[in-house]
């Protein structure tokens, strides 16, 4: 640790780390905490616009199910004329008529006021009570799911007889809460339709329905996860339902504040308000307090801030070894350098196990000094072997001319003995033995191609009636690149594994087709052929480049492979009846100038 706090490079590198690893920690808590704090209000804010949503659609569809109650009811003309006698008439007289309506019409079939009822209570079961208004009699006639009926005279007294159509609406359902002597804090909805002679059109009365919204308790429950609480207002301000309880009948207070933000309004609290509203005259508020929203926020925020602080700690441990590690490494370098400084060059550097610049500088050094060191001992012996290696560099250079000149002298002997063939396979070697050792490595396909006329014309002559070939390449194919020596000991392999001399047809094909982006070049013999198990044991052994027998096949098939890729190389394939296919892949490429 001394030796750390002695070295400035890295005690400032350490104290520019620390300052790196802090600011970043503390942003990224910052960074985190901020993003969880919009996921959580946005998710409570979904939360919130899908309980409106809901519970609008609950009001939505108790309307619509009063509309087809009305409907109904018009739309049977039996039930509605003696709805329209129930209104109309005292209950004796009702009962007369409708005794009278049985015994005067043969097939008549009753369907008035018990069955409306029943198929109305059945239709919905959110329906508490049905009420009928006689505006004849002034009287409520209140029913319930079990035909129980109580009646309630007088109702007009209690109504300015000069109000508006609405504000006769809310007097019709006050007096009816008044009524409720249950005691239940349970929250309904009314809905009023008037009833009209079809006859006169003139309006007889109302057909008031009585909703429980206990179902919405239901559909609140579903999101367990939301921090929100719903009201229910009519056109009024009066609150009809809310999950909290706090405003239930009561105006609502904040009712003129309401607006769609994405910013919170102060209202008991600062909150997010959503709402909807319909045709039925109720709005649906969906009231999310900030706090709630964020209720778990705190919770996160100090997770983060001391899991970050940890991560701090962990990091800064981990940089301080580190650099305390390589401020060692360096001490130690510095050390042997002193060491060679006074003239030891036998001093060694640990490189351990490390892999970097440091374990470089440290192998370079220990070489550095171990050449130096031996360079001191071994310069004269150094001196004479670069003279025994410039000398062995002239012969390797002279011994090719040697043999092509000395190729030619026999050649020239052979013409003047007037022995052509001699002449002609003496020319033939020579200049395939010229074309051999030179440098280039790839050329072209019409280059090789001549390197195997020049070979299967030596073995022509040898086999003279016994052995021919054929070469059948397109023209376009002929101009691209190829890696010498690639055909040539192919040819061999045949020449010296294939070929037949008990017969008089042996041949060999040499043929070259375009494959999309390759060149397929099939070498087709007919000669003693391979057994198909041999093919595969060879291409097995070329594939996984494993030495064997066929040493030409295998250096050829890896050189195209270190080439060109895996993609390409030979394919042995076995002929029946007799001979062997042999097919070269390579890649459609141009002659690289000077390769």
């Amino acid at each position: 640790m001394l030796k750390f706090f002695r070295n400035k490079v890295f005690r400032r590198v350490f104290i520019i780390y620390s300052a790196v690893i802090i600011t970043a920690m503390l942003t990224l808590s910052v960074f985190v905490t901020q993003s969880i704090r919009k996921t959580l209000i946005r998710n409570q804010l979904y939360l919130n616009e899908k309980m409106v949503d809901d519970v609008n659609q609950y009001f939505k569809n108790q309307n619509d199910a009063t509309k087809n109650i009305v409907d109904r009811l018009y739309s049977n003309n039996a039930e509605l004329w003696d709805i329209i006698n129930f209104l109309n008439y005292d209950y004796e007289t009702y009962i007369k008529r409708r005794l009278d309506n049985y015994y005067n019409y043969e097939g008549y079939i009753y369907g008035g006021v018990n069955s409306f009822l029943k198929s109305s209570f059945n239709l919905n079961k959110n329906i508490e009570n049905i009420v009928f208004y006689s505006t004849k009699s002034d009287k409520f006639a209140i029913f319930d799911s079990l035909g129980t009926i109580s009646y309630e005279y007088g109702v007009s007294k209690s109504m300015h007889p000069y109000a508006s159509e609405e504000k006769m609406t809310q007097d019709f359902i006050s007096l009816l809460k008044s009524y409720d002597k249950s005691g239940s804090q349970d929250s309904y909805y009314y809905t009023l339709n008037k009833i009209k002679d079809p006859n006169k059109l003139d309006s007889i009365g109302l057909v008031i329905i009585k909703y429980r919204l206990n179902s919405l308790k239901d559909i609140i429950s579903k999101y367990e996860e939301a921090e929100n609480y719903i009201v229910a207002v009519n056109k009024d301000g009066e609150v009809l339902y809310d999950s909290s309880s706090k405003y239930t009948g009561k105006i609502y207070p904040y009712i003129n504040m309401l607006e769609v933000s994405d910013k919170p309004v102060y209202l008991d609290k600062y909150s997010y308000v959503d709402f909807a509203s319909s045709t039925t005259g109720i709005s649906v508020l969906g009231i999310l307090p900030v706090d709630n929203a964020l209720k778990n926020n705190s919770f996160i925020i100090t997770t983060s801030y001391i899991l970050a602080f940890i991560l701090i700690i962990l990091a800064e441990l981990i940089v301080f070894f580190k650099i305390e590690k390589l401020s060692n490494r360096v001490y130690n370098i510095i050390q042997a350098m002193k060491e060679v400084q006074k003239g030891n060059l036998k001093v060694k550097i640990n490189t351990g196990n490390e892999d970097d610049e440091f374990a470089l500088i440290s192998d370079s050094f220990n070489k550095m000094c171990e050449k130096l060191d031996g360079y001191i001992n071994r310069v004269y012996l150094s001196e004479i072997k670069q003279k025994d290696a410039e000398m062995l560099a002239l012969q390797s250079q002279i011994n090719p001319h040697f043999l092509y000149n000395t190729l030619e002298a026999i050649r020239m002997k052979a013409v003047s003995n007037k022995d052509r063939d001699t002449a002609k396979m003496l020319y033939n070697l020579s200049v395939l033995y010229r074309n051999m050792v030179k440098g280039k490595t790839f050329i072209a396909i019409s280059e090789e191609l001549e390197h195997c006329k020049l070979y299967l014309e030596l073995f022509k002559f040898r086999y003279a009636g016994k052995f021919d070939y054929c070469i059948d390449f397109q023209e376009e194919l002929k101009s691209k690149e190829i890696i010498k020596l690639t055909l040539q000991p192919l040819i061999e392999n045949f020449i010296v594994h294939g070929i037949d001399t008990d017969k008089d047809d042996n041949y060999i094909l040499i043929t070259g087709e375009k494959d999309d982006k390759d060149i397929i070049i099939n070498i087709e013999d007919n000669g003693k052929g391979i057994d198909p198990e041999k093919a595969e044991e060879l291409n097995e052994k070329m594939q996984k480049l494993e030495h064997s027998d066929s040493i030409g096949l295998i250096n050829v098939h890896e050189r195209i492979k270190l080439t060109y890729g895996e993609n390409y190389g030979l394919t042995i394939k076995s002929r029946s009846p007799q001979g062997t296919t042999i097919s070269i892949r390579i890649p459609v490429k141009e002659v690289a100038v000077n390769v």
